[in-house]
């Protein structure tokens, strides 16, 4: 992505083929409300070159992957607007299927940051062959869980979970975990 992508309702972004990826270059995917999937065969984004993408409202996230998954979303609404992770279903034309959630099959972590402080909902599935790292002003669940492989940190301005409905976490094997609040 080298210039912005500026979109009101949803935005799907497929990379499919041996070593296809979604990268930026600079620019940004600015969205008026609605839902962005990005799913790609050799990942999304890259450590230090998240996707970024502005919405100020309510965003819905799905995307899938084996090489990372790298994102920063930003609101320009003075409190952040919420990033839930959950299903978006693409044009029939796209070789991609339904997407639920935020899956790293193999080769990469999982990376999202709210940078505006808005919180992020985890209404479906985080799955990472490798770490997963979620930094918002709150992170909430609303069903998803959260799945890595080897790492797990948490890093929250205003409380991670809720008595009632508290992130749940499974894991393949030994988890090393952080978290902040």
């Amino acid at each position: 992505i080298e210039n912005d992508i500026d979109a009101t309702g949803r935005v799907f972004l497929e990379a499919d083929g041996m070593g296809a990826q979604i990268a930026t270059a600079g620019g940004a995917i600015e969205l008026a409300g609605g839902g962005l999937s990005l799913v790609a065969t050799a990942g999304v984004g890259a450590t230090g070159a998240p996707i970024r993408a502005v919405d100020g409202s309510a965003m819905t996230l799905a995307g899938a992957t084996t090489g990372g998954f790298y994102f920063s979303a930003s609101s320009p609404a003075a409190s952040g607007a919420p990033v839930t992770i959950g299903a978006l279903s693409p044009p029939g034309y796209f070789a991609t299927t339904p997407v639920s959630g935020i899956t790293v099959a193999a080769g990469g972590d999982v990376a999202l940051q709210n940078a505006s402080g808005g919180s992020i909902v985890l209404a479906a599935a985080v799955t990472s062959a490798g770490n997963v790292f979620l930094e918002a002003g709150s992170l909430l669940s609303a069903g998803g869980v959260i799945a890595p492989t080897s790492g797990l940190s948490l890093v929250a301005t205003a409380g991670v979970g809720a008595a009632s409905t508290p992130i749940v976490v499974t894991d393949a094997g030994d988890l090393t975990s952080a978290g902040s609040t």
